[in-house]
């Protein structure tokens, strides 16, 4: 009886058993262990290993996006001198660069690192703003004003009125320190229809009274706009100091310097009243040391 007994409960948990197993999904779903693995040594001897490969890159589809991969960062690296570089997001996988105030003459710069740095020109350039892919991987940014670079540091193009004389000068003052290679000034020529020569002299300070920096014989053209004069020894000029254009002419028989009266620029005045300024543009090359 015992044995009879035994028996049906032996079948009973073996049917138990199955019916529970029968009832089960499996299955094995991809997985990837990611990272890790090192050198070990001993001896004569040394192993390197890992486990895996990192997982990177982007999978997308529709309105959705993952990316994969290590956290990156996006660093703005400020220069001294140099305008505030800014850096925001502007949507997934990208950001926006900008600096301000937006001085002429700076260039982008960018490296993967800082220890050590290696910078490179950005493919942007000058162009501010502009947006750039956000990763993956690091990235430093930074505004660097390259030597050797002429760019446009000073002017005054406001303009009501056309006069002029044989002798006149316009002062300014310096906003950046190099060499002053060219000047533009909105003239005509004093002799229309024909073109005229004259000279054009640069000293230091406010009026004529300073010391004679350059001399550059020109030719002024009949058309009124800005002209350019290219200065074949250019003057050494520093940020915030004081410095006179002087342009005159053998004869005259009309008007022909484009000016206004509302005294447009604060760093100078024309030689005619305080208050009055000759339409103008100064250009400077930075010294590399």
């Amino acid at each position: 009886m015992n044995r009879k007994l035994e028996l049906v409960l032996i079948f009973m948990i073996l049917g138990a058993t199955r019916s529970v197993v029968t009832a089960q999904n499996y299955g094995i779903d991809w997985f990837s262990i990611d990272g890790g693995g090192g050198t070990s040594t001993g001896g004569v001897y040394a192993v390197s290993g890992t486990i895996g490969q990192p997982d990177a890159g982007v999978l997308s589809g529709g309105n959705y996006a993952i990316e994969g991969g290590f956290w990156g960062i996006i660093v703005a690296v400020q220069t001294p001198g140099a305008p505030t570089l800014a850096i925001v997001r502007a949507g997934i996988g990208q950001v926006t660069i900008s600096w301000s105030p937006a001085t002429q003459g700076f260039v982008l710069q960018e490296s993967a690192s800082l220890s050590p740095a290696n910078w490179t020109d950005s493919p942007s350039g000058a162009a501010n703003p502009i947006t750039a892919p956000a990763g993956p991987g690091n990235k430093f940014y930074r505004l660097i004003k390259p030597c050797g670079l002429e760019t446009l540091d000073r002017q005054q193009t406001s303009g009501s009125s056309v006069a002029g004389s044989l002798d006149q000068w316009q002062s300014f003052t310096a906003g950046a320190s190099g060499s002053l290679t060219k000047i533009e000034l909105w003239v005509s020529s004093p002799t229309s229809p024909s073109a005229s020569p004259g000279t054009i002299r640069i000293y230091g300070g406010e009026g004529t009274s300073g010391t004679l920096l350059a001399t550059e014989l020109v030719t002024f053209s009949d058309l009124s706009r800005f002209q350019t004069f290219a200065l074949s020894s250019p003057p050494r000029v520093t940020a915030g100091s004081q410095y006179t254009i002087r342009f005159s002419v053998p004869s005259i028989s009309s008007g022909w310097v484009w000016f206004s009266t509302d005294n447009p620029y604060a760093g100078g005045r024309g030689s005619m009243d305080p208050s009055w300024d000759y339409a103008f543009k100064t250009y400077v090359t930075p010294a590399c040391d």
